[in-house]
């Protein structure tokens, strides 16, 4: 995973706290409002909403690793109904969503207290838990029809996987921000270029699956409020085993290929989740 040492981990913390109300304003339960208005501008050049997505990120990155005591220092900050609600707004782009979807796995997930602990014990059927699912199922098969697109593009496919190679960063360019446009884009999921999806994809929506897939699905055939939640993972499913032979492409790392392996082997190891034979053994066989 390529975590942190936790010494810089508790470091990081602790200097949160100490200086909380110079440099932790925004994380204020009544600043809630502000944040949602911050993520709703989605404008890059937007040096306070950079402020907050990096300092969300800081704190997903010191949460990593399983640490009970940041996990739970980190829960009293954002509340996972918080979380849920940001990255199930399809008005925030996702270079904003990416480090709260890092926070919800590393602080109610992926964690050492466990799912009673963290509050999180219900999501297996929570519906805004399946909201996110389905919207993920939706993103790939988008991403699925652009990276196909992209891949006829060598120049195009080389700078994304250059670009991949540099480390997670959440922060935009000195030239992004000095650029002045008469014409701002709408922000949005609509509006993230291939580059941020990927980046999305790889540090967020796929560990949460992952996780999710390993310690949370639990459905049965034999239950019709299941049939939805058993036909949204297979479509995720197929579509992750579709864009295998694509995805190997433009991944910079074995990192990368082992989180993408990791999470498809999680999804397909339920009895409940059927795929296409033919993709499945070309999985396995690749």
């Amino acid at each position: 995973l390529d975590l942190p040492l936790k010494r810089n981990q508790a470091f990081v913390m602790t200097y949160i706290n100490q200086q909380r109300a110079r440099v932790g304003e925004l994380l204020e339960g009544d600043m809630q409002g502000k944040r949602f208005e911050l993520l709703h501008d989605g404008q890059e050049t937007n040096l306070e909403l950079q402020y907050l997505v990096k300092l969300v990120d800081v704190l997903a990155t010191c949460a990593e690793g399983e640490n009970r005591f940041i996990e739970s220092m980190c829960q009293n900050i954002f509340s996972l109904d918080e979380l849920l609600e940001v990255v199930n707004d399809k008005q925030i782009p996702v270079w904003c969503k990416r480090p709260y979807m890092r926070f919800m796995v590393w602080c109610y997930l992926n964690t050492a207290g466990g799912k009673i602990e963290s509050g999180s014990g219900d999501l297996d059927h929570d519906v805004r838990m399946w909201q996110l699912l389905d919207n993920v199922r939706l993103m790939l098969l988008k991403f699925g029809a652009k990276l196909k697109d992209l891949l006829s593009n060598q120049a195009q496919t080389h700078n994304l996987r250059q670009s991949l190679m540099r480390r997670r960063t959440t922060s935009v360019s000195v030239k992004a921000l000095r650029k002045k446009s008469a014409k701002k884009p709408a922000p949005g999921e609509e509006s993230e270029g291939i580059e941020g999806v990927v980046s999305y994809l790889f540090e967020g929506i796929l560990p949460m699956l992952q996780v999710f897939y390993q310690d949370f699905f639990n459905v049965q055939k034999s239950e019709e409020s299941h049939r939805k939640e058993i036909a949204v993972s297979q479509e995720i499913a197929s579509s992750l085993l579709g864009m295998c032979s694509q995805i190997s492409k433009i991944l910079s790392n074995q990192t990368q290929f082992r989180t993408f392996r990791n999470t498809i082997t999680a999804i397909i190891s339920y009895n409940e989740i059927e795929v296409e034979e033919r993709a499945l053994n070309k999985f396995h066989t690749e």
